[in-house]
């Protein structure tokens, strides 16, 4: 692991020292602009389903539309500062504008982030009272979300340990990653970047629902006090 932080601060040193010469607005970003999309009007069509289907129609909710506009605004945040990190600010300059990701993993990629916000939401939307118990939706978001999860960091995190096994791996700046398109530039050091970018962006969205999860029952048992 040593060998995997030194790689990441050199990197990182080289491009305050070059500084960056691409277009922020490439068309790698603009890809992950357009995936983070669709990912959040898909989440939104579930979310008002299942609030819909567990909630009294006759009632006005507005804490509930509250904490739903808290949590989108904060992944959504987070997501920004992930996708900036770890498709601009940590790539390697040779590899900027191109994906190091396979067909399965653009596959993962697509279905992480829906997953880890309808997964979080799910949680989230349990610590408010006006919302009826559990039902079918939610048991089969739970089960395949489960299945999604275990599926997808067993592949990253098998990759992950194949360029962290490597004894040249300060070469992986130099080498070409493995990629469907033969005029990709990336290197095994944007694979990197990209593995570490999906291992971490699910656990950041589930990490802000199980803050804001006991934010809700601390404060919902202090009015019951």
């Amino acid at each position: 692991m040593g060998n995997l932080t030194s790689l990441l601060s050199g990197n990182c040193s080289n491009k305050l020292v070059e500084g960056n010469k691409d277009d922020l607005f490439n068309d790698f970003i603009k890809d992950n602009l357009i995936r983070l999309g669709y990912s959040y009007l898909i989440f939104a069509l579930f979310a008002y389903v299942l609030v819909k289907f567990q909630t009294d129609p006759h009632k006005t909710h507005t804490h509930i539309l509250l904490i739903s506009g808290i949590f989108i605004i904060s992944t959504f945040i987070l997501e920004l500062l992930w996708l900036y990190f770890f498709s601009e600010g940590l790539r390697s300059n040779k590899g900027k504008g191109y994906s190091a990701r396979s067909t399965i993993h653009n596959i993962l990629n697509n279905l992480l982030p829906i997953t880890s916000l309808m997964f979080g939401y799910v949680f989230l939307i349990n610590s408010i009272n006006d919302v009826g118990d559990s039902n079918s939706i939610e048991y089969m978001v739970k089960i395949m979300s489960a299945m999604v999860f275990i599926v997808s960091y067993s592949y990253l995190l098998y990759n992950l340990l194949i360029i962290i096994k490597k004894k040249s791996i300060s070469n992986a700046l130099s080498k070409t990653a493995d990629s469907d398109e033969k005029k990709n530039k990336a290197t095994e050091y944007d694979l990197l970047i990209d593995l570490l970018y999906n291992l971490f962006q699910p656990v950041g969205i589930l990490f802000i629902s199980v803050i804001l999860y006991y934010s809700i029952i601390m404060t919902t048992s202090n009015q019951y006090n």
